[in-house]
């Protein structure tokens, strides 16, 4: 969803908080609110113009800009601050024409009253009410709300298109004239068109007379109420600062005392696009998992890699690790100037060193994730080389401490990729000993990409682990994949004293993500059957309990994605995918069956609120009432993933359950989320206390992303915290020189 909300600003304005007042329609004295809303004009004449400067040619955003300049200061009445949507709540009744119910209004888009009885079509499309969003089925509102009144029509569109009654009785009777109340079958009913500064929505098959169903929350931000309208009540709802000095401190994190908390290492040994797209206010469309048309890295290395100053043939970004590597390979050998190994080099040597792990010790952490690519373990391949020599180019003399390029197996053309030499996990692993550490390596990306999303190195080609083979023996890539399992195994059998360091092995991250149960149930076509990623995670832990005897303290982290399997049915109230609530089955049952008598697989299931639609259509604003919701969220995560969860009732879950990524970010639109601190660090820390509460490992995504501009403020712990300092700004000519 693109809707931007006529009140958001992109430039930071903010207004003091709301003291309590009241007003009512046809007063004539300016109340706190009207002070608030006067300074809005800055703001919304500034994002206006930024708006059209976003989309304008290089050669006009020096003229927007400087119009911006122009436009002047704040006005009388205009106050600067840290953010318009850090104003607080207020409780506002509803609309005339809408029904409140359970703390929200509802109504439909074309705002006819909810008690009418006409039977009216909604006529085009209509933008929303001010901070009103379509409303997510469920059954509660569907029995409680849609058929208790009429609101005009004879059928209300849900959010996820579906069609379904409304009520006949304009005094709310229970009970429809139209599909008995229950689901009309007229799915993908809903029309969104999106505008540069809006989203306005219509019906699709509108000769069956319904109309777009929305709701917002009874409370809601100070800035929409106006001296023309609404009657309310407001107190102010602050947040408290929990680490008003920074940096911050374990106590303030919610993780004092606990031996469970960890952080991931992302964008050191795995690089994804968005770490390194120093994202801006101005760039209105970024987006962490960046469509497979726009990649978003700008830098390390693709602008530092040639004498060209460009990369993929203009497009002036990079989509993968895999893409990337590549054209750097491609430049070298033309003798452009590119130094992929002094990039790569210099990159692991700095990007995360001693310090960081001092440092994750001094905020009471005890647990670090580190992401490895498949790579790290490429000459598992070599053994295979009596098969086709075509395996030779995995061979490594010395893959302890030489970096070499290996193609990817499948994709051997189009993707090259740098090894990772193991004496930097041996040092590591030095490094966390020290400082009190314990590591989780995680398996993050797979040969021929296991996984449909921006980490994978073969990204944005299509995932093809799950049904390939290679070579003229046609060896299957999910064969590989065991074999680099075992490969990893032995290393860390071998590791002498450094071996109790390792807490545990992740053998695959986020496995068949976004494959939805495979052609077998209608999703995606580059996997066969859901069942075949349970087989192989089966078959690499059983790798591992073969060799349990070696690893006495270490885990495996099974690690499950709810988007690798097929939907719950239909009628079934679900979050908009890729927000992780629960991991539908078979999942569930196949892990209680497999490991219900293995206390060294722990149960770990991801959870990011930044793509939560259902119950945020919008991005969440930065109060209170948003805290609250987005803690609810973390609390059901919990309840129905893991303690209250049916398909696992046989087995005893305690200290065996992990989250091994969550964020601080509440929106996946990085322009849109949220990015004060004092927000962010109430966030993280309900997040946190509300899992350990119930013995969750929670893992923060991650620790550092230095070149991610604004992308830091919900997903760099170390800048949430306040250990970040400002990236120095970097020279091309010096990077190929060095």
């Amino acid at each position: 969803m693109n809707y931007l909300p006529k009140m958001r600003d992109v430039r930071g304005l903010t207004a003091t908080p709301v003291v309590e007042y009241s007003h009512s329609l046809g007063s004539e004295s300016y109340s706190e609110v009207d002070y608030v809303q006067q300074s809005t004009r800055f703001t919304e004449r500034r994002r206006r113009i930024i708006g059209a400067c976003s989309v304008a040619s290089l050669s006009i955003l020096a003229i927007c800009l400087w119009i911006n300049y122009r436009s002047g200061g704040p006005e009388q009445g205009d106050v600067v601050g840290s953010g318009l949507r850090d104003l607080v709540g207020v409780k506002a009744a509803c609309e005339p024409w809408a029904f409140q119910y359970d703390g929200f209004c509802y109504g439909v888009v074309d705002q006819t009253m909810y008690s009418s009885t006409d039977t009216d079509a909604q006529i085009g499309t209509k933008e929303l009410a001010p901070h009103y969003a379509l409303v997510p089925f469920s059954d509660d509102i569907q029995k409680n709300v849609a058929t208790k009144w009429m609101f005009g029509t004879l059928r209300l569109v849900y959010a996820n298109g579906e069609t379904w009654a409304s009520g006949t009785a304009a005094a709310g009777a229970s009970s429809c004239g139209r599909c008995d109340c229950k689901n009309c079958k007229i799915d993908k009913n809903l029309h969104e068109i999106i505008h540069l500064e809006s989203t306005s929505y219509g019906v699709v098959n509108a000769d069956k007379r319904a109309k777009i169903f929305c709701r917002r929350p009874v409370q809601i931000p100070a800035e929409v109420v106006s001296k023309a309208g609404v009657k309310v009540e407001a107190k102010p709802v602050p947040i408290v600062d929990l680490c008003p000095q920074e940096p911050c401190t374990a106590k303030s994190l919610g993780i004092i005392g606990t031996t469970q908390a960890g952080v991931n290492l992302g964008g050191w040994l795995v690089l994804e696009d968005w770490f390194f797209s120093q994202a801006s206010a101005l760039d209105a469309e970024m987006v962490v998992s960046s469509p497979k048309y726009a990649g978003e890295g700008r830098v390390f290395p693709s602008d530092c890699g040639g004498e060209h100053g460009h990369f993929g043939g203009g497009r002036g970004t990079w989509r993968s690790e895999g893409e990337m590597t590549t054209w750097l390979l491609h430049e070298h050998e033309a003798k452009r100037g590119a130094d992929p190994f002094g990039l790569f080099g210099r990159h692991r040597d700095t990007f995360i060193m001693e310090e960081d792990f001092k440092q994750i010790a001094s905020l009471g952490l005890k647990l670090v994730r580190l992401p490895i690519p498949w790579q790290t373990f490429a000459d598992a391949l070599c053994s295979l080389k009596t098969k086709d020599k075509f395996f030779g180019n995995y061979c490594n003399t010395d893959p302890e401490t030489k970096t070499m390029f290996v193609p990817d197996p499948f994709y051997h053309v189009e993707m090259q990729l740098m090894t990772v030499p193991r004496s930097i996990l041996t040092k590591a692993l030095g490094w966390a000993q020290k400082h009190g550490l314990r590591v989780v390596l995680d398996v993050h990306t797979m040969v021929g990409g296991s996984s449909d999303g921006t980490y994978s190195s073969v990204w944005p080609l299509k995932p093809a682990f799950w049904q390939e083979c290679v070579s003229s023996e046609c060896v299957p890539l999910r064969d590989i994949g065991l074999n680099i399992t075992s490969a990893l195994i032995d290393w860390v059998a071998g590791l002498g004293e450094l071996k109790p360091v390792v807490a545990g092995l992740t053998f695959m991250n986020e496995p068949a993500m976004e494959a939805f149960g495979g052609k077998e149930l209608g999703g995606a076509d580059w996997l066969d059957k859901q069942d075949d990623v349970l087989d192989w995670l089966s078959d690499a832990t059983a790798l591992f309990e073969a060799r349990k005897l070696e690893l006495p303290d270490a885990k495996v982290y099974v690690n499950l994605h709810s988007s690798a399997f097929k939907k719950p049915p239909a009628d079934k109230p679900v979050p908009f995918w890729p927000f992780p609530i629960y991991v539908p089955d078979p999942a569930y049952a196949w892990f209680q069956k497999q490991f219900k008598n293995k206390p060294w697989a722990f149960l770990d299931i991801h959870f990011y609120e930044a793509w939560d639609r259902t119950n945020f259509p919008e991005a969440p604003l930065c109060d209170t009432p948003s805290l609250d919701a987005l803690t609810a969220e973390t609390q059901k995560f919990a309840k129905e993933t893991f303690t209250d969860n049916p398909d696992l009732s046989e087995m005893a879950l305690q200290g065996r359950m992990a989250m091994s990524e969550f964020s601080s970010a509440t929106f996946d639109k990085v322009r849109l989320a949220c990015n004060n601190k004092t927000f962010t660090r109430a966030f993280l820390y309900r997040q946190v206390s509300e899992v350990l509460k119930v013995g969750i490992q929670p893992f923060f995504w991650t620790w550092r992303m230095p070149e991610g501009g604004m992308f830091q403020d919900g997903w760099s712990l170390k800048k949430i915290v306040g250990l970040e300092k400002e990236p120095k700004g970097r020279s091309c000519a010096l990077e190929v020189a060095k």
